[in-house]
């Protein structure tokens, strides 16, 4: 696993096989951030200078890989503290202390935002309902702003169920891996 764009392209990033992680592969990573960089479709949230959510962070992999890209700055929530444990090397092998925090936390229970993402990340384990269930408590809890993109990645057969104020931009499909494109409010 691997950055593969940006200033750390090519960088490995740590990831422990006995972890109960599933990292987004690096071709269907390169996919999804080649879609968010040259679609037109994007064009309203660019990377570069966003504020990034990355829940169920694990790796850290899709925050990593947006910092790589130029976001201003990344806060990953998981709360598996071996996770957490690799994503903070992850973090210090990459030199990104300053752009990044990290909380020991659960997605579904998020608590009162810290941050406004432009950008937010859900990637649950696959084969849950984790991804419904933290959205609709991101939303309600008010991490989700007006105006945000949102990426939630299941199993390419698995439908989501999506709350209503959230809107559907589109699914893309690469391999057994699914991302979701919402946008919370008028896009």
């Amino acid at each position: 696993m691997k950055i593969v764009g940006g200033k750390w392209r090519g960088r490995k990033l740590q990831s422990l096989k006995r972890l109960p992680i599933r990292p987004t592969g690096d071709r269907a990573k390169s996919a999804l951030f080649d879609i968010l960089s040259h679609s037109p479709i994007y064009t309203k949230w660019p990377i570069l200078d966003s504020t990034v959510l990355d829940t169920f962070a694990g790796t850290g992999a899709l925050g990593l890989e947006c910092l790589s890209r130029g976001a201003a700055s990344v806060l990953f929530i998981d709360n598996d503290c071996d996770s957490i444990a690799l994503l903070q090397n992850n973090i210090k092998l990459l030199g990104a202390q300053t752009t990044t925090r990290v909380l020991h936390k659960d997605a579904t229970k998020p608590g009162s935002p810290l941050i406004s993402p432009t950008l937010i990340f859900l990637d649950p384990p696959y084969n849950t309902n984790l991804a419904e269930t933290a959205l609709r408590a991101l939303l309600s809890s008010g991490w989700l702003p007006l105006h945000a993109l949102v990426i939630v990645e299941t199993p390419s057969k698995k439908k989501l169920r999506i709350p209503h104020s959230l809107q559907q931009i589109e699914f893309r499909e690469y391999g057994n891996t699914g991302f979701w494109f919402l946008a919370n409010g008028n896009s």
